[in-house]
């Protein structure tokens, strides 16, 4: 058991198995603008550390975010023309169609789903699938609909990338208003959404990449690749996050789903390994009127982690030594058992 506890400690910060490498590994993010850190993490991704990144999202950031007035207008803009430029970096949009490939053309015909190509007066509109340059993204219309859900993820495979990392930032939820009294609009509907969106549909994304992604690119690129595994959630122990019980709740249960994965992992790993992350993001309605360069170093600071291979819980919020002296005491703790 001391073994094991000691072991595991010097696996987060000894150069030891899956790390993202750029240029090689693409990333598969669901949620991924969800929140000013996940949309952050996505265009650092690409612009910054040249790393495909598939989304797979029901909305673009900005409009999501202008829903829940926790932007300005300016912000809003700023979000806008960011993201057209991520989408539209090889001239999308004075092309009068979106060029898929033809595997992705048969997989509308055979499985029913939404017509990949877009209209020229619509490019600005959002597109079940746009891809240019590094950067795809995946409409996938409702996130709490589980088929909807598997269809993406289809869509997601049938790009033939090497997609070895897999981060969950599905966050309904998240930016849920007050009313006037001081409440929350924590409804049996909000809950049935929140739950549908954070847990089941991230577990059977989850299990999907597993089950589905895995043994795919274990085919097609070899089978000596190794898989990331990322959830996004909420630091617990933080009493002003004032977040509707509904959300947390979710939240609570993708933290399970973490402790889970990580115990239950080596059942997978036949030839590949998988590493797990629980990453703990800062992102409130108390504090989402941050500046967006302070979600920047965030996401940055995420993606030197994530390229440094770090596993197990990472409360992102804290200094590199803060979080080094946490898990030093939870290992302390392990070894007088």
């Amino acid at each position: 058991m001391h073994l094991r506890s000691i072991i595991g400690f010097l696996y987060k910060y000894i150069d030891t198995g899956k790390k993202l490498v750029p240029g090689r590994d693409a990333v598969l993010i669901v949620g991924g603008t969800m929140s000013k850190t996940g949309w952050n993490v996505c265009n650092l991704l690409v612009r910054r550390y040249n790393v495909e990144v598939i989304n797979i999202d029901s909305k673009c950031a900005y409009s999501l975010l202008k829903k829940f007035s926790v932007i300005d207008s300016d912000q809003c803009e700023a979000m806008d023309l960011l993201e057209e430029q991520m989408i539209n970096e090889n001239d999308l949009a004075n092309q009068e169609e979106a060029q898929v490939d033809d595997s992705l053309a048969e997989l509308v015909l055979e499985g029913g789903l939404e017509q990949l190509y877009l209209e020229a007066d619509e490019a600005k509109l959002l597109h079940p699938y746009r891809s240019s340059g590094n950067y795809t993204f995946i409409e996938c219309r409702d996130l709490a609909d589980s088929k909807c859900v598997i269809d993406a993820m289809l869509m997601a495979l049938a790009t033939g990338k090497r997609i070895t990392v897999f981060i969950n930032n599905l966050q309904e939820g998240l930016y849920s208003k007050c009313l006037e009294n001081g409440g929350y609009v924590d409804s049996l509907e909000f809950f049935e959404k929140c739950t549908n969106t954070n847990v089941t549909n991230a577990i059977i994304a989850t299990k999907y990449f597993i089950s589905e992604f895995i043994p795919t690119i274990n085919t097609n690129f070899g089978p000596e690749n190794d898989y990331y595994i990322v959830n996004f959630t909420v630091d617990p122990r933080n009493q002003k996050l004032l977040l509707p019980a509904s959300y947390f709740t979710t939240k609570a249960a993708i933290r399970q789903l973490h402790d889970g994965l990580s115990s239950e992992k080596s059942i997978y790993e036949t030839t590949s390994k998988i590493k797990t992350l629980l990453v703990r993001i800062p992102e409130t309605p108390a504090n989402v009127d941050l500046h967006m360069e302070r979600f920047e170093q965030i996401a940055d600071l995420l993606i030197k982690n994530l390229k440094l291979g770090r596993a197990g819980t990472y409360n992102i919020t804290a200094t590199i030594f803060t979080n080094i002296l946490a898990d030093f005491r939870q290992f302390l703790d392990q070894l007088q058992y």
